[in-house]
């Protein structure tokens, strides 16, 4: 019998995002300070926060239904 799909919990969903989060804003901070460029980091950090958490949020909506597929089959 296959495994039963592993749901990913709302808790690990957010720590993920607040670590893309932490990490988009350093790495668009250091490359404004090597590059001396000025620009908006806060609009790089909420468009890489917002693709993840949609790619995190439908993996697990898969992987719920998923384990609800095979619970009544």
């Amino acid at each position: 019998m296959a495994e039963p799909a592993q749901v990913m919990g709302w808790g690990q969903i957010f720590g993920i995002l607040v670590l893309v989060g932490l990490t988009v804003g350093l790495l668009l901070g250091v490359i404004g300070e090597v590059a001396g460029l000025r620009f908006n980091g806060g609009a790089g950090v909420g468009a890489a926060i917002g693709a993840t958490g949609a790619l995190l949020i439908a993996r697990r909506r898969l992987a719920v239904a998923a384990r609800a597929g095979q619970k009544s089959g």
